[in-house]
């Protein structure tokens, strides 16, 4: 099978590819409407361009790319990082490091 979506329906069926779907789609709609910084609209889009991606090739495997993705939907759920600013983020990133 060279398809993602004929994959995840025959290795869990529909229990597996509706709430697998239902998830993906609100993260990313979460993500790129409700959100206040481009760190989380990133993660929605590449969270879009997997699922577009899977009616070609991409298969979910248990890679790092599979990974990435699940980190991308908690950090798409969570209000808290939603509602950051940029600067509120490139602070947090860029915290310097205490030298003794």
């Amino acid at each position: 099978i060279e398809n993602g979506f004929l994959t995840i329906l025959l290795k869990g069926g529909l229990l597996y590819s509706i709430p697998f779907l239902i998830i993906m789609l609100a993260a990313c709609f979460l993500g790129l409407f409700r959100s206040n910084n481009d760190v989380v609209k990133a993660m929605a889009a590449l969270l879009l361009i997997y699922l577009i991606m899977m009616s070609y090739f991409n298969v979910p495997w248990f890679s790092t790319q599979y990974t990435f993705m699940w980190i991308s939907i908690s950090v798409c759920f969570t209000e808290k990082m939603r509602k950051h600013s940029n600067e509120e983020i490139y602070k947090i990133i860029n915290i310097p490091l205490k030298q003794d």
